[in-house]
């Protein structure tokens, strides 16, 4: 919706809603949308163009913003007066460099662990409620291919481990004490390794965030490393600081 009123995306064909298009096609170096979440980024003045159009076109189908905020590419420069400027529209401005895109943490090593717990914690809540439940055999069918295969995954593919294993040992440990309170039995070490093997192996198919949260990383820092690239000239896949992830 919001690329299709800027202009960035011809409206679709099919579609019943028309919204108002900005007069001069916005000129953005990033536009994503994921869900409810998205980032645009860009020149200031052409965000500031984007942010007013977007301030009334929003409302005008039902919805609004929870938030938004803006932050500069780079912080040694610290552009404050086109700050106020984005301040004028709703828009609280990040100074620090410690923010959240698309779901993930950016910013400092304690901001990022401590939002990784923050998600292992909202996930723990859902397995509280399993363990209530009841019902051991549909307990077992959500914790195998629902509940540890969402936010958690996705988590570890966007985070580096250095931020993320404190927080998926917290949740995989979370996961087992549901299946010793669903199954009634005191779950020791063994049969908690036990459960992470697949239904062929003797185990229960639950497959443990914290033992591929490296694998996944990788991976994902793998597969997108052209599309960073494009973006970001100097993007590189290992600088050989002491501080590199990889």
């Amino acid at each position: 919706m919001v690329h299709e009123s800027l202009g960035l995306v011809p409206p679709l064909a099919a579609s019943s809603v028309h919204l108002p298009r900005i007069d001069a096609l916005v000129q953005l170096d990033i536009a994503l949308l994921f869900a409810d979440d998205g980032v645009i980024a860009g020149a200031s003045g052409e965000l500031l163009r984007a942010v007013r159009h977007m301030q009334t076109v929003i409302p005008s189908v039902g919805l609004r913003f929870s938030q938004l905020q803006v932050s500069a590419a780079s912080y040694e420069l610290r552009p404050v007066e086109r700050f106020r400027l984005f301040a004028d529209f709703g828009c609280t401005p990040i100074l620090n460099g410690n923010l959240e895109v698309l779901k993930s943490p950016i910013g400092s090593a304690e901001l990022c662990r401590e939002y990784c717990m923050k998600i292992a914690r909202k996930q723990q809540s859902v397995l509280t409620f399993l363990a209530e439940l009841g019902d051991a055999q549909v307990a077992h069918y959500l914790m195998r291919w629902c509940v540890n295969g969402s936010r958690m995954n996705y988590m570890v593919r966007t985070t580096p481990p250095s931020s993320t294993s404190t927080a998926a040992l917290a949740f995989d440990n979370a996961v087992t004490d549901c299946v010793g309170v669903v199954c009634n039995i005191d779950v020791i070490d063994l049969q908690r390794k036990q459960a992470r093997f697949g239904i062929r192996g003797g185990g229960l198919g639950i497959r443990a965030v914290s033992d591929r949260a490296d694998a996944a990383y990788i991976a994902s820092r793998a597969v997108t490393h052209d599309v960073c690239q494009a973006i970001r000239r100097a993007h590189c896949w290992f600088d050989g600081s002491a501080d590199e992830h990889l």
